[in-house]
């Protein structure tokens, strides 16, 4: 009975590792992103009560950082294992691209990959309980990605192309934590 025990607890581990991961991501996010709003005197905003546990499917941002001149509306959006590519097409679909490493006992390499189905991405809503005064102040919807993944791709038609920090993805700046705090550190 111990050995059936030992093995289900095995198999819960493996299963919950992920979002073990994305939990301890998300707690240094809200710690470092507090720590700066806390220190330029920016205001940050949850638009909901468990806003650190925002899902990529989610309909609506999950929170706004607010500063002199700018409001940042933020979707968070998790990406389960490092080593995967999260890959965007112009129609408005995302997909991940999982790798599958074999090693042979000569020291070769083979890696194959397995794409998933595309999903839509959703219409996110970035006036989700928006305040009157900041129609005022320039509003800049952002897709952060935490945690991240090792490459994000926009798919075109005949080829791929390498997506960086700041670039536009649907209407959205797509950031990484280390990014987008460099922007707000840059912002006045």
């Amino acid at each position: 009975m111990e050995f059936y025990l030992l093995i289900v607890a095995i198999i819960l581990l493996i299963v919950l590792l992920p979002y073990l991961r994305i939990l301890r991501k998300r707690f240094t996010m809200r710690r470092r992103l507090c720590r700066l709003c806390l220190e330029r005197r920016y205001s940050l905003h949850p638009v909901r009560k468990l806003w650190l546990f925002g899902r990529r499917m989610g309909k609506t941002c999950d929170f706004y950082v607010e500063t002199p001149e700018t409001v940042y509306a933020v979707k968070l959006f998790a990406m389960k294992r490092r080593g995967q590519y999260l890959i965007f097409t112009n129609d408005g679909t995302f997909r991940v691209r999982k790798f599958l490493n074999f090693v042979s006992s000569r020291g070769g390499y083979a890696r194959f990959f397995r794409d998933s189905k595309p999903c839509k991405l959703p219409d996110y809503d970035f006036r989700a309980g928006f305040r009157d005064e900041w129609y005022l102040k320039d509003i800049r919807p952002v897709l952060l990605l935490n945690p991240t993944c090792i490459e994000v791709h926009l798919n075109k038609v005949d080829r791929e192309s390498l997506l960086g920090n700041g670039e536009s993805i649907a209407g959205m700046t797509l950031h990484t934590l280390s990014s987008f705090l460099g922007e707000l550190e840059r912002s006045e």
